[in-house]
């Protein structure tokens, strides 16, 4: 009977333990950024050399229609940031199959008037 409830409690003291140390929930939503001395044109297109030599956020979840799971990647989103002494720059490029439209910009639009 001792040797049942030593065990016992050896397993629930090892547990906890094991499974802090092999799980981080942070590292996977930390970002190296770079900073850049090169100007940035701000024109949709990214052909500054620097978008290429920074890390891709990506591995968001999903929103619409459901919020349990990750995106799809075939409708995946690639943000990368950089910044200058001055501003900071954001890319993003967003995957997707269908040619989205947007209907209006007016402020308090009904949410299936737009995007």
């Amino acid at each position: 009977m001792k040797f049942q409830i030593l065990l016992c409690l050896t397993c629930l003291l090892c547990f906890p333990a094991t499974i802090q140390g092999s799980l981080d929930p942070d590292s996977e939503y930390i970002y190296q950024h770079l900073e850049t001395t090169d100007p940035i044109t701000i024109d949709g297109i990214l052909s500054e050399e620097i978008w290429s030599q920074l890390p891709v956020a990506g591995g968001f979840w999903m929103s619409y229609p459901v919020d349990d799971r990750r995106v799809e990647v075939d409708l995946r989103t690639e943000v990368r940031l950089t910044f200058d002494k001055q501003f900071l720059y954001i890319a993003a490029v967003c995957y997707g199959t269908d040619d989205y439209v947007i209907k209006t910009l007016k402020r308090d639009a009904e949410f299936w008037d737009g995007d």
